[in-house]
């Protein structure tokens, strides 16, 4: 990848072939499990810059399609690479354009040389990456708030941002490992606690569910489904949303429904609640009127160093989500963790709270990083379904009774 502006150049940068190199190389990458895992015959490989997963089937070792499989898997690891990369490129922060050159982290990137008969190319890219990944790492945990700040309001169902973000102290007696793997048992013990008698999962981003779907989430006693729509704009995912509902209902399981919002103005968010009801009226009997909307994530990356932006956004996802309440929907906002650390931010700094409840979108192994009252949703690449754990008991109790309320009128 010599210039990164010939975009259109990178994508002759891909394996009709491959070699013990590329097969060592991707053995790797499963045993590090950084963008790349296996899920029985099946290997996932992440989507760059969306919570998608590519999935390749990877038939018997006598089969013709073996090794042209391991070649997918193998170009689908180099759309990854340079997709973060470019993307990392076009934010221009860590990884920045000097003249005719990129830099990170005080030096010039050498961009390396695509060869098909090796694995070179994607070790150079996977060693930019690393080092990209560093060192936004890093200057994310030195511009986290101090420990010693605090905000004091009344009583309200959540925590200080500071509490939230800090991670907990840990004893220099005991060893790392045991207190890490302790704190992460503790916060699932408490969710499965508060939810053993009840079990929420949500589809995977983009998935098409089928009756194998079906029958697994039975077999795990699942009391509510949050159906997911990745563009409520986009008619395919509209569509790919009622077909899963169809399904849903057929079997009589309970639904909610996810929304990822890319609204950035009023005008847009207008735009979405109007389709978003339109969407509901589809959604049948077995809809539970219980929403989580996510924020988009990314608008709110591209505005944090803007306080009047950040604020006015603020303001219109919570008169979107009290205008939902107000028509008579249970409805949480959703985020991820990095906006989290935006949005406390600026909550602390004009001493504000967040007016709805929360629930956070995170992986398995960020776990930690969240305070066992937080409500979160758990991806974890091995599972099908994302965890959903909701811990206000307030909302949690309201959720209870509307569904057992619908289960009653349907027994009518």
């Amino acid at each position: 990848m010599e210039n990164m502006n010939k975009r259109k150049e990178i994508l002759i940068n891909r394996n009709d072939n491959i070699f013990p190199d590329h097969t060592l190389w991707i053995k790797e990458q499963l045993s590090k499990k950084k963008f790349i895992y296996t899920r029985g015959r099946e290997v996932l490989i992440k989507a760059p810059g969306r919570n998608l997963k590519k999935i390749v089937n990877i038939p018997p070792q006598n089969d013709p399609n073996y090794k042209s499989s391991w070649i997918s898997v193998y170009n689908l690891c180099l759309d990854y690479l340079e997709g973060t990369i470019n993307a990392a490129c076009i934010e221009n922060k860590f990884i920045q354009r000097m003249g005719n050159s990129w830099t990170l982290n005080g030096h010039i990137i050498s961009w390396p040389k695509f060869n098909s008969k090796n694995a070179d190319y994607a070790k150079e890219l996977e060693k930019i990456l690393d080092e990209y990944t560093y060192v936004k790492n890093k200057y994310i945990q030195k511009h986290k708030p101090k420990e010693n700040i605090s905000v004091k309001r009344t009583k309200v169902p959540l925590i200080p941002a500071n509490e939230i973000i800090s991670k907990p102290e840990i004893s220099p007696k005991k060893n790392h490992i045991i207190q890490k793997k302790s704190h992460i048992e503790k916060t699932l013990n408490v969710q499965e606690q508060t939810l053993k008698k009840y079990k929420i999962q949500k589809i995977s981003d983009g998935d098409k569910i089928n009756h194998a779907d079906i029958e697994k989430l039975r077999s795990m006693n699942t009391d509510l489904v949050f159906l997911t729509c990745q563009d409520i704009l986009n008619t395919k995912e509209e569509d790919l949303f009622i077909r899963n509902n169809i399904i849903c209902s057929d079997h009589r399981l309970k639904t909610g429904i996810f929304i990822y919002s890319k609204m950035t103005n009023e005008h847009e968010a207008a735009t979405e609640l109007k389709r978003l009801v339109k969407m509901i009226k589809t959604a049948g009997d077995n809809f539970s009127h219980i929403i989580i909307y996510s924020v988009n994530n990314e608008y709110v990356k591209s505005i944090k160093n803007s306080d009047i932006k950040l604020l006015e956004f603020i303001n219109i996802y919570n008169t979107v989500i009290s205008t939902l309440k107000k028509a008579g929907f249970i409805a949480m906002i959703s985020m991820n963790l990095e906006t989290r650390i935006v949005i406390d931010d600026i909550n602390r700094r004009y001493n504000m709270n967040h007016k709805h409840d929360i629930i956070y979108m995170i992986l398995v192994r960020d776990v930690e990083m969240v305070d066992s009252n937080d409500s979160i949703i758990v991806i974890d690449p091995w599972n099908d379904f994302d965890t959903v754990h909701i811990k206000n008991k307030g909302l949690l109790e309201t959720i209870k009774n509307n569904i057992k309320i619908n289960d009653l009128a349907e027994k009518a």
